[in-house]
Order: structure tokens, then C-alpha cells, then sequence
């Protein structure tokens, strides 16, 4: 698992972590990972971090959020999300619905999330993918 500073044209490796086995890393060691770049930086120095898919889970974000972190997430089409309005549904359900808004407030899951954090979700479709 790797921090790397992300340019036009390089990505230089700044902190790592080595698993120690196959797959993904878990939340667990993507906080620690985390907490060691900032005992050494500030978090203004973090323009985003930007993380595919399998990088979403609620103590994940919510350590991003309460550390203010930004970050950018892919995330898969099926995703469960609540809207402000108390509706669930997966968000390519959303993104066919809300009529060319691609940006709107919603939070992972279901209702009973009690006090879950709220997040701003961007889409834009890629010509020749559908939601």
C-alpha cells in the first residue's frame, strides 16, 4: 500500500506499507498508514486522496472526514446510498433518476445509520459506459 505525490506526469512513492500477503489492505492498516503521513505533514499539504473502489468502508471515511482530509472515491454503480430526503437506493438508480444533477448530498447505506456522515457525491458519465 502506497502514499504516493501525484503529478501531471509521475507518481513518486512517499510512504508505504508492505501486507505481508495478497489483496487489499484493510481499514486498519490505511488508518496507520495515514496517522504516520501526518505525524510528518500537515493536512493542508493534501490537495485529495484519490483511492479506488475496494478503498470505501464507514471507519475509513469517517477517519478521513474527522481529520479533514479531502479525498476522492470511485465507487461501484451498486452502492446503497440515503439521500437527504430519507431514500435509499444504489446510485446508478440515483444517477438515471435526478435528471442531469450530478452532484448531491447522501451517506453510505441504509436509514439506520444514526448519526452517519453525510457526503457530496459527484458523477460524470464516461461516453460509452452506462450507469
Amino acid at each position: 500500500m502506497v502514499l504516493a505525490i501525484v503529478t501531471r506526469r509521475h507518481r513518486i512513492p512517499l510512504m508505504w506499507s508492505v501486507l505481508g500477503r495478497a489483496g487489499n489492505s484493510d481499514t486498519a492498516q490505511r488508518i496507520a498508514l495515514m496517522k504516520r503521513y501526518l505525524s510528518v505533514f500537515e493536512v493542508s499539504t493534501i490537495k485529495f486522496l484519490l483511492a479506488d473502489r475496494e478503498f470505501i468502508g464507514a471507519q475509513w471515511l469517517d477517519f478521513l472526514h474527522k481529520n479533514n482530509v479531502p479525498f476522492v472515491i470511485r465507487i461501484k454503480a451498486n452502492q446503497l446510498v440515503t439521500t437527504q430526503d430519507g431514500k435509499t437506493q444504489n446510485l446508478s438508480t440515483l444517477l438515471r433518476t435526478c435528471r442531469g444533477k450530478r452532484n448531491f448530498d447522501a451517506r453510505f447505506g441504509g436509514n439506520n445509520l444514526g448519526e452517519a456522515t453525510w457526503f457530496s457525491f459527484a458523477a460524470k458519465r464516461i461516453k460509452g459506459v452506462s450507469f
